[in-house]
Formats: C-alpha cells, sequence, structure tokens
C-alpha cells in the first residue's frame, strides 16, 4: 500500500469518526454502544494493510446503526475481534450473498406454497358448493316448526381482538371452527338457500387477513425471542468479564503491612519536608511526591511515572514561587534604601537652612556689636578730651588724659579689625570692662577718679599701669 493511499484511509476513517457522533446522539441501547466502542478501539490498532478493510466495516457499522438502531452480523459476534478484519469482511460477504440466495429461495417457495394453498381452497370451496347443492335437492319439503338461525350480516363489526400473543391466535382459531360446526349444523336441519351467503367473498377476505396476522406475529414473536437471546448471551458474556476483573483487584492489606506502610510514608514525608527547607533551583530536583510516596508505588512502573511528572510541575511552581519571592524582598530593599536617602536629603536641607539662619543672625549680632563699640569708643574719646581739659585736675593727671586721647586717636584704625579677634595684641589703653569705666559722680572729683584708676582689677589695665606711671614720671 502506498503512502498516498494510506493516508488516503486515514483521512477517510477519521472522517467517518466524526460523524458516528450523530449515530450515537440517537437513541441506541447501552449494549450496542459499548460492543461499538470496543469495535472502534479494533479499528484503531488495525495494521497498514487491514486499512481497506477497517473503513469498509466502519461504512457497515455506521448503516446498521443508522438504518435499524442496532447492530448485526458481523459485529455482533465477539470472537471476530480477535480475527483479521480482512477474514471478517470476506465472511460477511460471502455469508450475505449466501442469505441472499436463501431469501431468494424462500420467496419462491413461499410463493408456490401460496399458490397450492389457493388451488386447495378453491377446490374444498367448489366441493362444499356441489354438496350443498346435493344437500338442498334433498330436503326440498318445506320445514315447518323447526328452529331456524339468522343470517349474520355481511358488514357486522367483530370485536376487537388483542392478538398480541399466541393464546389470541388459537382463541380466533377457535372461534372460526366453532362457526364451521355450526354452519353445518344448520346445513343438517334443512336451511335452504340461506347457507349460500356464508360463503361471502368479503368473509374469505377477512379470514386471510386474520390469518395474514398470525402470520406477522409469529414472526414478531421470534424477532423478540432471538433478540432476548442475544441479549441474555451479551449480559452473560460482560457479568463474567466483570467477575474476572474483580477477580484480579489487589487483597485488602493487613494491619501490620498497612502500619508498616504509614511509618515509612511518615519517614519519607519529613525527609521530603527537610530537603524543601534547604532546597535551591541550582541543588537539582526535588522529587518530593516521589520521596514521600515511594514506598507504595514500588511495584507500578506507571505510577512512578506519573509522580515524576507532578514533581517537574511541583519544583516548576517551587521555582516560580521563590523568584517572586526574591523580587518582592529586593523591591522593599530599594523602597526602604530610597525612604532612607530622602529622609537624610530633608534632614541636611533642614540642618544648612538652620545654618544659614544662624549664620545670618551672627553677622546681625557683630553689626550691632560694631556699632556700640563704636559707639563706646566715641563716647570715650570725648570723656578723656574733657577730663583733660577740666581744671580739676592735676597737671599728671592731665598728662594721663593727655597720653589717652593719643592712644585712643592712634588705634582708631585699628579698632574694628581687632575688636573681636583673640590673638590680637592691641596697643589699645582701653579695655572697656564695668569695673574701669568711671562713674558720673567721680568726673567731678579728680582724687576719686584716680582712685578708680589705680583700683583697676582687669589683666588689660594691671598691664597697661605701668606705662601710665612711666609716663607721669616724665612729666
Amino acid at each position: 500500500m502506498s503512502e498516498i493511499n494510506e493516508n488516503t484511509l486515514d483521512r477517510h476513517f477519521v472522517s467517518q469518526l466524526r460523524i458516528m457522533f450523530d449515530v450515537y446522539s440517537k437513541n441506541i441501547s447501552k449494549s450496542d454502544f459499548v460492543m461499538s466502542q470496543q469495535w472502534l478501539q479494533v479499528f484503531h490498532k488495525s495494521s497498514r494493510a487491514e486499512k481497506y478493510a477497517r473503513n469498509c466495516l466502519m461504512l457497515l457499522m455506521y448503516g446498521q446503526l443508522r438504518e435499524m438502531g442496532k447492530l448485526g452480523m458481523p459485529f455482533i459476534k465477539m470472537e471476530n475481534m480477535d480475527r483479521s478484519l480482512e477474514d471478517v469482511l470476506s465472511d460477511y460477504q460471502g455469508s450475505q450473498g449466501i442469505e441472499a440466495e436463501m431469501e431468494v429461495c424462500q420467496k419462491q417457495e413461499l410463493e408456490q406454497k401460496q399458490e397450492l394453498e389457493q388451488e386447495r381452497e378453491q377446490q374444498q370451496t367448489r366441493q362444499e358448493m356441489k354438496h350443498q347443492k346435493e344437500q338442498w335437492k334433498q330436503h326440498q319439503l318445506p320445514q315447518q316448526g323447526k328452529p331456524k338461525l339468522e343470517m349474520i350480516p355481511e358488514e357486522m363489526d367483530l370485536p376487537e381482538l388483542d392478538l398480541a400473543n399466541e393464546d389470541v391466535a388459537s382463541a380466533v382459531t377457535s372461534n372460526m371452527s366453532c362457526y364451521n360446526d355450526s354452519r353445518m349444523l344448520h346445513e343438517r336441519l334443512g336451511g335452504g338457500s340461506q347457507c349460500i351467503d356464508y360463503a361471502d367473498p368479503s368473509f374469505e377476505l377477512l379470514t386471510q387477513r386474520n390469518q395474514q396476522l398470525l402470520k406477522e406475529i409469529n414472526q414478531m414473536h421470534a424477532r423478540t425471542m432471538e433478540n432476548e437471546q442475544l441479549y441474555r448471551q451479551a449480559d452473560t458474556h460482560w457479568q463474567q468479564r466483570i467477575l474476572e476483573g474483580q477477580g484480579h483487584l489487589p487483597l485488602p492489606l493487613s494491619k501490620a503491612r498497612m502500619q508498616w506502610l504509614l511509618q515509612r510514608i511518615d519517614h519519607g514525608a519529613q525527609l521530603a519536608i527537610r530537603q524543601l527547607k534547604d532546597w535551591a533551583t541550582s541543588t537539582g530536583p526535588l522529587n518530593f511526591l516521589y520521596i514521600s510516596l515511594q514506598h507504595i508505588l514500588e511495584d507500578d512502573p506507571e505510577a512512578r511515572k506519573l509522580l515524576a511528572d507532578l514533581d517537574r510541575k511541583l519544583e516548576a511552581v517551587l521555582d516560580n514561587m521563590l523568584e517572586q519571592a526574591g523580587e518582592r524582598r529586593e523591591k522593599n530593599v530599594r523602597m526602604l534604601y530610597d525612604k532612607l536617602f530622602q529622609q537624610q536629603q530633608e534632614a541636611l536641607i533642614t540642618k544648612q537652612q538652620l545654618l544659614h539662619r544662624e549664620q545670618r543672625a551672627l553677622m546681625l549680632a557683630r553689626q550691632q556689636l560694631q556699632v556700640h563699640v563704636q559707639d563706646l569708643k566715641q563716647r570715650e574719646e570725648i570723656f578723656w578730651e574733657q577730663a583733660a581739659a577740666s581744671p580739676y585736675f592735676s597737671k599728671q593727671s592731665r598728662a594721663i588724659s593727655y597720653n589717652k586721647a593719643e592712644t585712643m586717636r592712634s588705634t582708631k584704625t585699628q579698632t574694628n579689625s581687632d575688636i573681636f579677634d583673640p590673638d590680637s595684641n592691641s596697643s589699645s589703653d582701653f579695655c572697656g570692662c564695668d569695673d574701669c569705666q568711671p562713674e558720673l559722680g567721680q568726673l567731678s572729683n579728680p582724687e576719686d577718679l584716680m582712685d578708680t584708676y589705680d583700683k583697676r582689677s582687669c589683666q588689660y589695665c594691671q598691664s597697661q599701669r605701668p606705662r601710665d606711671v612711666e609716663s607721669s614720671s616724665k612729666c
């Protein structure tokens, strides 16, 4: 068989499988459905050489289910499933030809029998007519005082009979025989020409119809018996298969065996859980389900293969969960660092703002101090000038005041730069402390003013005292 023909047959088989759903949607019996499914499994397992026979049998199955609503030959024979599909098809074609020939022969025999029966019935009717005529000639005298039978009307309605079984059919035949006996009795009693009416053609037609109906009932009964027998055979076959399947079921485990299995499962599950705690994708496969259930499925390779597939799926899910957890953790750390950096930036900005404010306040305070110092120096200069010009001072005090005024003028230019420098050694004789400042009441009394200068206690005034003494001695 070429590749093209094989592919064509496969496509045709697939199309036949699709149209089989239309047949399954109809009301077919459960046994026929199960049998058709078994044959479909046989068709799927067919070899390359049997694909043509497979498609032919598929068409035959579809036709039987669509037209009759049930399966027929060769599908009802279960032993045909183990045979070759080509042999099954050839046997069915041969038996079909033989059955066709037998049906033709049976039809011919039935036609011949019907013709013979019709001829016999005609002969019997003729003989009866002759016999009736002879009896009528013998009994021509009027028969008075004798009971007469009433004629049965030709169109009398017969009672409806239930012809569903053989008992009713036998009752009909017995009624017909009783009717013939009564007719013969009437002829013997001399009923005259009234007996001729019983041989009416409508009555004969009715009897023929009744006989045909009885034949059809017998045929239907035979078919129902055959179907019932086939159904019982199929039922017993499936019951046997079910019992055989139940015989192969595993026996229930003993209590000790069950406890041992439970302990092994518990141990395997704990081991798998410990491996799961330290598992990572780089460490290799986890095999969680296999480690947990390996003692139950030691003798079942298919289940072990299924467990391996489930383990791979579980590992993929766990790997995905770990990646998501790592991404969430990294995202949280990034958010935390961003928040800390933002807080540090905000704190730095606030510190810079405070520093600028302190610098501005310091500059303002320095400016105010400079103004205050200038004011104080001007006041001191005025004070010493007035003291030098006062007539109450002695010559020595005037010389001191004059020297003070000169030193104030000489150091006037250096005041602004040295007033805030702690390391500068200025030559000014003015310290600016409260102890060195004379009160207003002492300005009028020169002796008190001199005592005040002699009692100066600050370090600057004590360092300047020898200068004043030297200057006064020179004067």
